[in-house]
């Protein structure tokens, strides 16, 4: 029940996905299509509620969107990943404070 923030609506409106290598980190970035099914592929409204999927890094890990909390006054929310067999978050790693800054860094995970 809570908006996207406006740079990642802003990205799926230029390039609904893709796939992206920067260092050792790769992004295959879903499109706006994908979103739902990826959702439920990995049961994440049940494991990491608020959990938006945004892209997959190449070996079964998933970058998400994390709603669970208020956005900040820009509109936007944490971001994290989480790796294949682990989807909690518990077990989740912050990447950036806001989605731009998701590749901005070339730290593989």
């Amino acid at each position: 029940g809570r908006q996207l923030p406006a740079s990642y609506l802003t990205f799926l409106a230029w390039s609904n996905g893709g796939l992206f290598i920067k260092g050792d980190r790769e992004f295959a970035m879903l499109g706006g299509e994908e979103l739902r099914e990826y959702l439920l592929t990995y049961e994440l409204p049940a494991t990491m509620p608020g959990a938006v999927p945004v892209g997959a890094d190449g070996r079964g890990g998933l970058y998400l969107i994390d709603t669970r909390k208020d956005a900040d006054a820009a509109g936007e929310y944490p971001i994290l990943h989480v790796h294949a067999d682990r989807f909690t978050y518990d077990d989740a790693e912050s990447l950036a404070s806001v989605f731009v800054d998701l590749f901005r860094s070339e730290r593989g995970v």
